[in-house]
């Protein structure tokens, strides 16, 4: 009995010694639920230790079975997961709907950072207060693009830029023609003549640009000339006092079928008071009777026969004194020995439309040329209504064509720093009667592209996301071609492309010069489109497209 109390005991030490490992250290075993030594944890221990410990937003966490690792599959959200949840703003591609152009940038991919608590902005493209100028802005920081005050016309100063990329103020410009002081190159500005005076006895005026004084005894002056029907010109007193118009005369010049024209209108007796105007105008078919004189219109029972072709008007007054002397569309009639005329780089041009005029703005002014004069909406016997303003070469482009059947198409670009509507605008396809295109109220943006697509039936033209859809474009051979865009009021040529054998001229102040390689014929399968947005009025400027992208930006060349 006594050996066997001593077994035990021994038995009950050893068993102390070996389990333990040591005085105060559980060594434990995996599955225990007691974190020993070398365990992260065991079974429901988890050494105080949660999902949201480990980057997760919630869950139950648990101990791997051989207890070296958490199990986190029942945690629940974390930053990667793909999914927002938790205090997350964005995580990976999911940033809940926000763009780039959201956060203010133009273009471009919003990404998520790597923490989840804001965005990545590296891949987007374009914003205000990055001191370059794009997307819709005018300026940004320093850069105007091509803006500045000498391009506003001042001759010195810096231009400011408001905070949303969009106003310029010119307050930091100085010095331009029509601020009243002579300065720059001016010979005059305004009523400032540096003491000059005429010594023929006439008021001395400064012309419009600035650039010289006259000395012109001029009282009445021709301010608007109608070519529709009837035929009309108007005559504005521009004195500071009443002139009667009796013996005045009207002299007029132009083609009758192709053969020079010639007319003298003597006016009646009619008290033109200072400021005011009169209407002198012709009845188609007319026998010749006296004149009818009404407040405000002379009327001449006879004809003009001016139609869209070249010609000319002359006021004298009652001693036969050269007045006044205006021609346009082209040089076919000389001004009188004595007048002077200029046509300045180009000539007025020819016009016949009831709702369109030839129109001196600013009306008092006569320098003698054809800059005094614009076309415009008719404004009978009223204040003239002003110049439209031309978008100059190389604002809007002519940048993609494809005359391929049943459907052709145009590309226009934006190619200024503001907005453009298109509204009347002509796309000129060939010379003849009707053999253009006007297009409908549509804003184009700066930077933006839209396609024109001969494809209407029915109520046309219409506008829809594909582009604007207009009647027949009859590009009659697939042998070359041209196209224009043209402004509506004065035909004046704002873009120009030809192609294959054509050999049609650019419409004025626009030009085009083949190059080293014109556009070549476009059977149905081909495209032209421009290799650049950099117009330099030549052949150069275009090839054959890989491929069509009419509404976007071009393709490479092939």
């Amino acid at each position: 009995m006594r050996s066997h109390g001593i077994c035990v005991l021994a038995l009950s030490v050893l068993f102390a010694a070996g389990c333990g490992g040591g005085a105060g250290v559980n060594a434990g075993y995996c599955g225990d639920t007691t974190v020993g030594v070398g365990e992260v944890c065991d079974g429901s221990d988890l050494a105080d230790t949660r999902c949201t410990d480990l980057g997760f937003y919630g869950g139950d966490l648990a101990c791997d079975s051989d207890c070296e690792g958490f199990d986190t599959s029942g945690c629940v959200g974390s930053c990667g997961d793909g999914l927002i949840n938790g205090s997350e703003l964005c995580d990976s591609a999911d940033v809940s709907g926000e763009s780039c152009e959201n956060q203010g940038y133009y273009s471009g991919q919003l990404l998520c950072n790597s923490s989840c608590d804001g965005y990545d902005f590296a891949a987007c493209g374009g914003t205000c207060g990055d001191n370059q100028v794009n997307g819709a802005e005018s300026c940004d920081g320093a850069d105007f693009g091509a803006d500045s005050c000498g391009g506003r016309g001042f001759y010195s100063g810096t231009l400011t830029c408001a905070s949303n990329c969009l106003d310029i103020d010119e307050s930091g410009c100085s010095g331009f023609c029509g601020d009243g002081e002579i300065n720059g190159t001016e010979v005059c500005d305004g009523a400032d003549l540096d003491e000059f005076t005429c010594t023929n006895g006439a008021v001395a005026r400064c012309v419009p640009d600035c650039s010289e004084i006259l000395c012109n005894h001029t009282t009445v002056l021709i301010v608007e000339i109608g070519t529709g029907n009837p035929d009309w010109v108007e005559l504005l007193n521009v004195s500071g006092g009443p002139v009667n118009l009796q013996d005045w005369a009207v002299q007029w010049h132009g083609l009758n079928q192709g053969t020079p024209a010639s007319g003298l209108f003597v006016l009646p007796d009619y008290p033109l008071l200072a400021g005011e105007r009169v209407v002198v105008f012709d009845e188609y078919g007319g026998g010749g009777e006296s004149p009818t004189v009404l407040t405000g219109e002379i009327q001449f029972h006879s004809n003009i026969p001016w139609t869209d072709t070249p010609g000319a008007v002359l006021l004298t007054d009652d001693a036969s004194t050269l007045t006044d002397f205006v021609r346009w569309g082209g040089t076919d009639f000389d001004p009188p020995a004595g007048m002077a005329w200029s046509d300045g780089p180009e000539y007025l041009q020819s016009f016949d439309n009831d709702n369109r005029t030839l129109t001196r703005n600013p009306e008092s002014v006569d320098t003698d040329s054809m800059g005094d004069f614009c076309v415009t909406v008719a404004s009978w016997g009223a204040a003239n209504e002003a110049c439209p303003v031309i978008p100059p070469p190389g604002t809007l482009l002519i940048t993609e064509i494809d005359t391929g059947q049943p459907i052709d198409r145009i590309e226009l670009y934006n190619n200024s720093n503001a907005t453009v509507d298109l509204a009347d605008f002509l796309i000129v396809w060939d010379i003849g009667w009707g053999d253009d295109t006007p297009l409908p109220s549509f804003t184009l943006a700066a930077g933006d592209y839209v396609a024109i697509i001969d494809d209407c039936q029915a109520g046309c033209p219409t506008v829809d996301n594909a582009g604007i859809h207009v009647e027949n474009i009859n590009w009659g051979s697939d042998a070359g071609g041209f196209c224009a865009l043209v402004e509506p009021f004065s035909w004046a040529g704002v873009d120009f492309v030809r192609w294959g054998s054509n050999a049609q001229d650019a419409f004025a102040p626009d030009a085009w010069s083949d190059g080293s390689g014109m556009p070549p014929a476009m059977p149905n399968t081909v495209v032209i489109g421009r290799s650049s947005l950099t117009d330099t009025d030549s052949g150069d400027d275009w090839c054959v497209m890989q491929t069509a992208t009419f509404g976007a930006a071009n393709a490479a060349c092939q």
